[in-house]
């Protein structure tokens, strides 16, 4: 059907509807990539913190070059669900303590140097000082679940929010197309009239 055969109110819901429904797509994709920007900042400073955390909790085993007392001051840390990775290197570059969480990619122990952020995780390391002198490095691995429930969550109201925002827009419209439309079609039905010679109006 062509726009010119068309009603009024139909004319209008072809023309601003998708305008509307464009508008809104665009602006979730907005908020989803603000949100997602802000959740990966808070990690990053999260990931961080505990990797400093981390590196003051193993400073007495580097010290003393104990191995348990480095595992003990780490447990803790082993029991939260978001940490998904921990290795202790001492000062020869030696790996002293290793923690993978199952269910992520393998990572090799003895692997030298800082793990790349990924989609599933950010990593960060701290070097573990004794007085100036560097005794070590601890390197953490946060993994980013929560992250991506957050954003579900998120995603999931906004379509919500959407597909009502839609609806009730699509609403409005033909209530404002018809009330728009009626008067015009009175004058488009007085018009034929006169047209046919009929001039009682």
């Amino acid at each position: 059907m062509k726009l010119n055969n068309m009603k009024i109110k139909s004319k209008v819901l072809v023309i601003f509807l998708p305008v509307i429904i464009v508008m809104i797509l665009i602006g979730m994709w907005t908020i989803n990539m603000i949100t997602k920007s802000a959740l990966n900042k808070n990690l990053e400073k999260s990931v961080e913190i505990v990797s400093n955390i981390a590196s003051g909790a193993v400073k007495t085993g580097l010290e003393f070059a104990d191995n348990e007392t480095i595992a003990e001051a780490l447990k803790y840390f082993k029991s939260d669900e978001q940490i998904s990775f921990i290795r202790v290197k001492n000062n020869v570059d030696e790996t002293v303590f290793f923690f993978r969480r199952e269910g992520y990619p393998k990572i090799a122990s003895n692997k030298s140097g800082e793990q790349e952020d990924n989609d599933y995780e950010f990593f960060s390391s701290k070097p573990v000082m004794s007085g100036t002198e560097e005794i070590g490095t601890v390197y953490v691995g946060i993994s980013l679940e929560a992250r991506d429930a957050a954003l579900s969550f998120a995603n999931t109201i906004l379509n919500v929010l959407s597909i009502v925002g839609v609806l009730v827009l699509a609403a409005l419209i033909l209530f404002m197309a018809t009330r728009f439309s009626k008067p015009i079609q009175g004058l488009a039905e007085i018009a034929e009239k006169l047209s046919d010679g009929d001039v009682q109006q």
